[in-house]
């Protein structure tokens, strides 16, 4: 279904933010980085009516292998495609196993991502 060039073994590369990241390339205008990423990767501008999108359906990674260039058709059956695929990783990596995983009002969440959360708080307090 990709193109080549993706490879989701490799972790996905995130900035901490809980937006997508942005760019700014003037005083009154910018764009989201995964595009800049994926035309750094492309070494061409992206083709009009097409989009940067995320094979790790993380619209917060940055890592340009997992970015590719696509249409919002394609964007659409692949969000589809993602839901039915069963996430084993979280975002940072780190494989979702019965002793790393915990649920929260619904939602899943990864113990060790929030283990080094935590120790950055404190640190940051201290």
């Amino acid at each position: 279904m990709y193109e080549q060039g993706i490879d989701l073994s490799v972790p996905c590369k995130v900035t901490g933010t809980k937006t997508r990241p942005m760019t700014r390339i003037s005083s009154t205008k910018a764009i989201i980085t995964a595009r800049l990423v994926l035309e750094e990767k492309l070494g061409r501008a992206i083709r009009p009516e097409h989009y940067a999108l995320h094979a790790c359906d993380n619209q917060l990674c940055l890592e340009s292998l997992h970015i590719y260039e696509g249409t919002q058709g394609q964007n659409v059956v692949d969000t589809y495609l993602g839901g039915l695929r069963a996430r084993t990783h979280c975002p940072q990596g780190h494989e979702y196993t019965d002793g790393n995983t915990a649920t929260y009002k619904g939602s899943r969440y990864c113990k060790m991502c929030k283990r080094e959360r935590s120790r950055e708080k404190r640190r940051l307090a201290s």
